[in-house]
């Protein structure tokens, strides 16, 4: 057989696969339209007015005595009206009645799974109904499958339980039961949910890992263990296990997690009724003669001062609340939040870490479906914001889980909170840095409009902000003494390594951020959305070596400075030179640093700069700018026949090519020159008024026509003031500091206002 006529074959096996799995898809497609019209017609007519009689009906005389064939008969009717207790819940007395025959374990598989669904109450329940099914727990279950199926929905409503006190005294009997392999990853979620320091004895961590090397499928026996070790770090932990990888504690049912909440918000009792629970348990000592602070909490109640605070009391109740309360009550209490940047307990964030990646991961990875906008993740991504920007600080999980997601996310989800969580990452090696955060970021960006490009660059901004407010010079010091291998004093969580040179690191984001916002001003035609935000990270970058501390002094491209040196308005122009004019002092504080602690830059970096500061100036205000071709190099690096062509351009529509970039002819200053002029002669009410613009010659010719009397130079200083009182501040600041007859002007109007004053 020809190899043609073989790949004929395969071609026709693969169209026929294709059409077959077209066809699947397609029923599977009617099946859910089917079962998604079904639905729709159960729920007809259906609301809370009418809900529960409609109930009623259905389960009259639904009891856990009567026989066999009438339970299943009802059970038949249940799975009917399944959407409407999907949608409204359970009261109390039909909860129970449904409960009792779940536990009776006397129906098929079938019909058990689905009692457990109908399993939804309005309100919180007891939990005597999960000690009841933790009480049930033996050794010779002859049905385990149900009491595993049981055990799952304990879980899947764990948030719904109003108090948990007599679960947590049946930590015993749950431990036990993790020799039975059926029901051991139920009861070791349980065990995760309920453990506190005092579970955390010898004989259990023993037996945890006895059970563990004897196991194959032990992944939830190590998830326990880690629980584990959040309390005591001396555990070892096998496998090379690591709390940010054993996300483990998956909601076996996450279906009815979310029905849950879909149900309290459409009753209106509480959408947030977990958080409302973990609250009341937990209070703060209260002092009625502490002292009070000037300062308040976001909540405006005055802070107390941490001294009169019995911090004692306060660590302790927090080690009594178990995992899942814990990150409750810290991520929403200031008070406790003093308490762990104060007296900062390496176990105790460990312990929250654990928690909070196994209830990030669990929320992005299983969605509400009727919670479109995934209002619950949002809701724990804005409880971790709000903590970040409190702290000041990035949890190191928190940094694993947003690096995770970076992976797969598609930019506009939670976009605000991805940002803000961006700009408080640790310091890092750029290699792995730009893995985890700048490569992800840059692909959006490609491919992203203007707005998306703005916010980018300002998060980097302030991204940049954050680590320049870092001490680094006390982390040098610590450096130097090499007395350990990190820096566990620089930051408020995580560690700095003293192998990462940080400050490469530094350079390297900001060459990276220099060229995103040549590629945006490129892409986006000089957008002044990307203006902004390109200038304004380099208004930081210009000061962070003067205000911050930090050496390196690294000053953006050339093409960043002439894109926005050539705009047709006013801000850009302005600011960049402001930006040149920061440059200036931080160059000019540099040479007063000591040796170790200065920009080591060659002659050639400043002579770059200097090129800078020269074709401002000269454009702005000796008139040259693009007038004249110069052997050393021509301005803003333009080459020879760039210039030709330019002034050519010039003399073809009869305009002066060495006046085309100055203060009083630019596209971007011309208005506000001809509006300052107008101004003037308001004033002074002059017989001639000018009709065209400024020059030095123009103004004699005023001068000897009745019209203004002010020279030049006198214009452009007072036109120079007026921009600045009108907030263009940057071509004030940098013409003043360099151009020879402002600073001589500047000298004179000293010294009058000294003699004046005499």
């Amino acid at each position: 057989m020809s190899s043609a006529s073989v790949y004929s074959e395969v071609l026709e096996d693969v169209h026929s696969n294709d059409a077959s799995m077209n066809e699947a898809y397609e029923d599977e497609e009617q099946d859910d339209a089917f079962q998604k019209t079904a639905e729709e017609a159960v729920l007809e007519g259906v609301d809370t007015t009418n809900v529960d009689e409609l109930l009623q009906k259905v389960f009259f005389g639904f009891t856990p005595d009567k026989p066999r064939t009438f339970i299943k008969r009802k059970i038949q009717e249940m799975k009917r009206i399944l959407p409407v207790i999907r949608k409204f819940g359970l009261l109390p007395p039909l909860f129970n009645t449904i409960f009792e025959v779940a536990m009776q374990h006397k129906s098929a598989l079938g019909d058990q799974a689905l009692l457990l669904q109908c399993l939804l109450p309005r309100k919180n329940i007891s939990e005597d109904y999960v000690v009841r099914i933790i009480a049930g727990i033996n050794r010779k279950d002859k049905k385990p499958k149900y009491t595993a199926d049981m055990l799952n929905w304990a879980i899947s409503v764990y948030d719904a339980i109003s108090k948990k006190d007599k679960i947590r005294k049946l930590y015993n009997v749950l431990f036990y039961s993790l020799y039975h392999e059926s029901i051991r990853a139920a009861a070791c979620h349980l065990l995760y949910f309920i453990t506190k320091r005092e579970h955390v004895v010898p004989h259990r961590i023993r037996r945890l890992n006895e059970l563990i090397d004897s196991e194959r499928d032990n992944a939830e026996l190590i998830g326990l263990l880690l629980v584990y070790q959040t309390y005591d770090f001396t555990i070892r932990v096998p496998h090379n296990a690591r709390l940010v990888n054993a996300f483990v504690f998956k909601t076996p049912h996450p279906e009815i997690k979310h029905q849950l909440t879909n149900i309290r918000a459409l009753w209106q009792n509480n959408a947030d009724f977990s958080h409302d629970v973990r609250k009341a348990e937990f209070q703060l000592p209260n002092k009625s003669k502490a002292k009070k602070l000037k300062s308040t909490d976001v909540s405006g109640e005055p802070l107390r001062e941490l001294d009169t605070i019995d911090i004692t009391r306060i660590a302790n109740d927090v080690e009594n609340l178990d995992l899942a309360e814990q990150l409750s009550v810290v991520l929403e209490n200031r008070k406790l939040q003093h308490l762990l940047l104060c007296k900062r307990d390496d176990v105790v964030i460990e312990r929250l870490s654990y928690w909070i990646v196994q209830k990030l991961m669990d929320l992005s990875r299983w969605n509400n479906e009727e919670d479109i906008m995934k209002s619950e993740l949002q809701d724990m991504l804005r409880s971790l914001v709000r903590f970040t920007r409190f702290t000041k600080s990035q949890l190191p999980v928190i940094e694993y889980f947003l690096f995770e997601y970076l992976k797969t996310w598609n930019g506009f989800e939670f976009e605000d909170e991805i940002f803000e969580l961006i700009t408080y990452t640790k310091p890092s090696s750029y290699k792995d840095f730009y893995k985890s955060v700048l490569m992800r970021l840059y692909q959006l960006f490609l491919v992203s409009d203007v707005q998306w490009k703005a916010k980018l660059i300002l998060c980097y901004t302030n991204l940049l902000q954050n680590w320049a407010l870092l001490d680094w010079n006390r982390h040098t010091q610590l450096k130097k003494t090499k007395e350990t291998d990190m820096d566990d004093i620089t930051t408020a969580f995580g560690v700095l390594s003293f192998d990462v040179d940080y400050f490469f690191m530094i350079r390297r984001l900001i060459e990276h951020i220099d060229r995103m916002c040549l590629m945006g001003l490129l892409a986006e035609d000089d957008h002044p959305l990307l203006q902004h935000a390109g200038l304004t990270f380099f208004e930081l970058v210009s000061t962070i070596s003067v205000q911050d501390d930090i050496p390196d002094i690294i000053i953006p491209a050339a093409t960043f400075v002439h894109r926005n040196f050539y705009s047709s308005s006013a801000m850009p122009v302005s600011r960049v030179c402001g930006i040149l004019n920061q440059y200036k002092l931080a160059f000019e504080e540099n040479d007063n640093k000591t040796d170790d602690w200065m920009s080591h830059h060659t002659p050639a970096y400043l002579n770059h700069f200097n090129t800078y500061l020269k074709d401002v100036c000269n454009s702005l205000w000796r008139n040259v700018g693009l007038s004249k071709l110069e052997s050393e190099g021509n301005a803003f690096s333009l080459s020879r026949q760039n210039i030709v062509d330019f002034q050519k351009i010039c003399e073809e529509r009869d305009m002066e090519d060495n006046r085309i970039l100055s203060i009083t002819h630019s596209a971007s200053l011309a208005s506000f020159s001809k509006r300052f002029m107008t101004l003037l002669e308001k004033e002074e009410e002059p017989s001639v008024t000018h009709d065209q613009p400024i020059t030095s010659a123009y103004l004699r010719q005023l001068g000897e026509n009745e019209g203004m009397s002010i020279s030049y130079l006198d214009y452009r200083a007072e036109f120079l003031n007026y921009m600045s009182r009108l907030g263009f501040t940057g071509m004030h600041d940098l013409l003043y500091a360099c151009m020879p007859s402002l600073m001589h002007l500047k000298e004179q109007d000293t010294s009058i206002i000294s003699e004046s004053s005499t």
